[in-house]
C-alpha cells in the first residue's frame, strides 16, 4: 500500500517536478478575458504574465474540476493507497471544497484533506516536505500530523512591485497605488487564514531586504529548512535579496511564482516563505 501525495497548482509545482517528487498536481483554472485555462497545462508562467499586462480585464483563477479529483481518488481507492491532499488556504480559493466533494462521491475513507493555510512557495514548503518524510518511510498519520504542525508554522511575506494590480484586486486605494508608484513605496503583504493581508510599507528594493532579513532574524526557519525566495516573473528582482540572504548563512531556494498569487501582485513582485523554528 503506497502513500499518494496531491496538491493543486497553486503550490506553483510544475508538472516536470510532481514527477521527479512522485506526486500529484492538479491543475487550477485560469480565466483571461471570458477564456479558462488549465493553469501549469495549457498556459505557463510567461505566457500569463504577458497576457495579464494585455488582459481588458483583471484575471482570475478557481478551484479544479471535481471530476480531475474524482479520478485520481478512484484509482487510489481501487489500488488501495492512502492519500494526503494538500491545498492552498480557503481564503484564496474554492479548491478545499472541490476536494471534500469528490472525496465524498469516491466513499473512501484513506483520504486526509489539508488546508495549507498559505499558497505558492509557501505551500511547496509543505507539499516537498511531505514528499520527504514519505520518502523517509514515515507513515501517513505520522507525515499528516507533521504537516498540520508544520502548516501552523508556516511563514509568507512578500513586496509588489507594481501597485495597480493590488489596486484592481481591491488591496489598496488607487490614491495609495498612485502616490506609492511615485515614491517608490514598496507594500508589504503577508498571508494569514484570512487570505492576503497589507502588513507594511518600505521605499525602494533595499527597504524590502532589510523589512525580509528582520523578519527572518526575528522569527528564525526550523532547523535545516529552506527558505523560498518566489519571483513573479522578474528572476532578477530576488537577484539582491538572495545575495543578502545568502551572505548570512540562510539555505535559500528560488523558485517562480504562477498565476494564483501572480494575478493579485503582478509581474516583479517577491515572495519570502519558511517552516518556522
Amino acid at each position: 500500500m503506497a502513500i499518494r501525495i496531491m496538491t493543486d497548482s497553486s503550490s506553483d509545482i510544475t508538472q516536470r517536478e510532481a514527477k521527479e517528487l512522485d506526486i500529484t498536481v492538479v491543475p487550477m483554472n485560469v480565466v483571461i478575458d471570458g477564456k479558462t485555462y488549465r493553469d501549469g497545462i495549457d498556459i505557463m508562467n510567461r505566457t500569463f504574465y504577458e497576457r495579464l499586462s494585455t488582459a481588458k480585464t483583471l484575471p482570475s483563477t478557481s478551484q479544479p474540476a471535481p471530476g480531475a479529483l474524482v479520478s485520481f481518488f478512484e484509482e487510489a481507492k481501487q489500488a488501495g493507497d492512502e492519500v494526503i491532499g494538500i491545498f492552498i488556504s480557503s481564503a484564496l480559493s474554492g479548491t478545499i471544497l472541490s476536494v471534500e466533494l469528490a472525496r465524498e462521491v469516491v466513499a473512501y475513507d484513506k483520504i486526509t484533506i489539508i488546508e495549507g493555510f498559505a499558497a505558492s512557495s509557501a505551500l511547496r514548503a509543505l507539499v516537498e516536505y511531505a514528499a520527504l518524510l514519505r520518502d523517509g518511510g514515515l507513515d501517513a498519520a505520522g507525515i499528516v500530523k507533521r504537516i498540520e504542525e508544520a502548516k501552523e508554522k508556516i511563514i509568507i511575506m512578500g513586496a509588489a512591485d507594481d501597485l495597480k494590480y493590488l489596486y484592481k484586486g481591491g488591496r489598496l486605494s488607487k490614491t495609495v497605488a498612485v502616490a506609492g508608484s511615485m515614491l517608490n513605496i514598496k507594500p508589504m503583504f503577508h498571508f494569514t487564514q484570512d487570505g492576503i493581508q497589507m502588513c507594511g510599507k518600505v521605499r525602494g528594493a533595499n527597504g524590502v531586504i532589510n523589512f525580509f532579513i528582520e523578519q527572518i532574524e526575528r522569527v528564525p526557519p526550523m532547523i535545516g529548512a529552506q527558505i523560498y525566495l518566489g519571483y513573479a516573473y522578474i528572476k532578477e528582482a530576488c537577484k539582491d535579496i538572495l545575495k543578502k540572504l545568502a551572505e548570512r548563512g540562510y539555505n535559500v531556494r528560488i523558485c517562480p511564482i504562477g498565476s494564483v498569487i501572480g494575478v493579485h501582485t503582478g509581474p516583479g513582485a517577491v515572495i519570502l516563505s519558511y517552516i518556522r523554528a
